[in-house]
Formats: structure tokens, sequence, C-alpha cells
């Protein structure tokens, strides 16, 4: 959208390969929601599937820096079980 209103144009949207992935990606994480219980489970799985996408489009020049980001987020989450980890109290602060 930031593109469109800046000038861009659609034509020149990249064509990303595999865009099912994503889609795939989305459902577990809802299923994550879901189910909580084994929602790191699917976080996990969904995580796979956004890496395949990564590596499926790395010609990208962006996509190696997503790679990073993934690479980072991954830890922080597989070593939580699952989660993303977040202090409860900041958390409470910002939803008040």
């Amino acid at each position: 959208m930031v593109a469109l209103i800046r000038g861009g144009r659609i034509k020149e949207f990249p064509k990303f390969k595999k865009v099912v992935l994503l889609v795939i990606t989305i459902v577990l994480q809802v299923c994550a929601a879901f189910f909580p219980t084994v929602g790191g489970i699917f976080i996990s799985i969904a995580y796979v599937f956004i890496l395949a996408f990564l590596i499926c489009n790395r010609e990208f020049e962006d996509m190696r820096i997503f790679l990073i980001g993934w690479f980072l987020n991954a830890i922080a989450i597989w070593t939580n079980n699952g989660k993303m980890p977040i202090d409860l109290e900041q958390a409470k602060k910002v939803t008040i």
C-alpha cells in the first residue's frame, strides 16, 4: 500500500514463488490461537513453511534480510517452547 501511495505500480510488484506457503503459515498460526495447548507445535511448523518461502524467493535481495530476521525470531521462539518471550508486566501496561 505504501509503495502504491508513493507512486509505485502493481506491475513492478515482485512475482514471488510458492505464495501458498504463506497461506499455509497463516492457517497454522490461526490454529495455534484456537489450540493454545499445542500452539507451539503449530507455530514451529509455520516457521518451517516461512523458511521454505524465503528460500524459494532468495533471489530477491530483501529476502536475505528477512532470513536473518527469521533466524533470530526462530531462536527466540524455539527456546521458549513455541512462544515469543514477553514481559507480562510490560504487556499489561500497554494494553491498559
